[in-house]
């Protein structure tokens, strides 16, 4: 039986590979959102240098920011 590199259990069914290594579908699906809320980060981090930087006084809409989190939302 294989076991998951990151907390040790027994891989029951389908095991998933992460940086070479065999994953329980847990510790995949929690490395997943982790990745999905850096890559929203950086793109509020962009938005922000694109209009901050130039000196605009904007407002966000909700097209502006359509897809990113509100502000002080966990992730």
């Amino acid at each position: 039986m294989k076991l998951c590199y990151k907390c040790g259990e027994p891989i029951a069914g389908i095991a998933y590979v992460e940086k070479g290594k065999e994953i329980c579908r847990d510790c995949f699906m929690v490395s997943l959102e982790e990745r999905r809320c850096l890559v929203k980060l950086r793109r509020i981090e962009e938005y922000k240098r694109k209009y901050w930087q130039k000196g605009e006084v904007r407002m966000e809409t909700d097209e502006d920011v359509q897809g990113l989190p509100k502000q002080g939302t966990v992730c």
